[in-house]
């Protein structure tokens, strides 16, 4: 197996017969999913994405939690979802917001959708995974819904929900 480097240069990577013969290999953390498999041409492909259940990963398995979202209301514990960037930073405005809700001592949850977990979140937040089962029950059960960002195409908001749009200096 060869590619090449971040200088341009050819890498090679020769794997055991043993390695090989094991492919594909998944290995699921609760930190990330790993997926190792052979191309077809011969080259070893590594995927890394967001520790999302089999349940959660599909097409249809969003569709499905998507229409389950719709029916959704504001309720129970109060709350507030946070979404910047799409999912990849926990910045802007909405940082001000949630540091200046901790300062208040307010009773809101403060809840940071996130694409995968490496995006670092402030202290006192719990972070759901964005497209996982979890995020689609904060966004559509929050009181409060901040974005800097455009909603997906999909979104409609809940009745009694307050949706909070900073668009981040950009005309849209």
């Amino acid at each position: 197996l060869s590619a090449k480097g971040a200088d341009g240069n050819k890498l090679s990577l020769y794997l055991d017969e043993k390695v090989t013969a094991q492919l594909p290999l998944e290995l699921d953390h609760p930190a990330v999913r790993v997926s190792v498999r052979r191309s077809r041409r011969g080259y070893l492909r590594i995927s890394v994405s967001a520790p999302l259940s089999d349940f959660e990963r599909g097409s249809g398995d969003r569709w499905r939690m998507r229409d389950q979202f719709s029916q959704l209301r504001p309720s129970g514990r109060r709350s507030i979802v946070f979404r910047n960037l799409y999912g990849e930073a926990a910045n802007d405005s909405a940082l001000a917001v949630h540091r200046e809700l901790e300062r208040r001592g307010s009773d809101l949850e403060l809840i940071w959708a996130t694409r995968d977990n490496s995006v670092r979140v402030p202290p006192g937040a719990r972070t759901v995974l964005e497209e996982s089962a979890e995020y689609y029950q904060a966004l559509g059960t929050a009181d409060y819904v901040m974005v800097n960002v455009h909603q997906p195409d999909w979104y409609r908001k809940p009745e009694g929900q307050i949706l909070i749009e900073t668009f981040h200096g950009y005309p849209f």
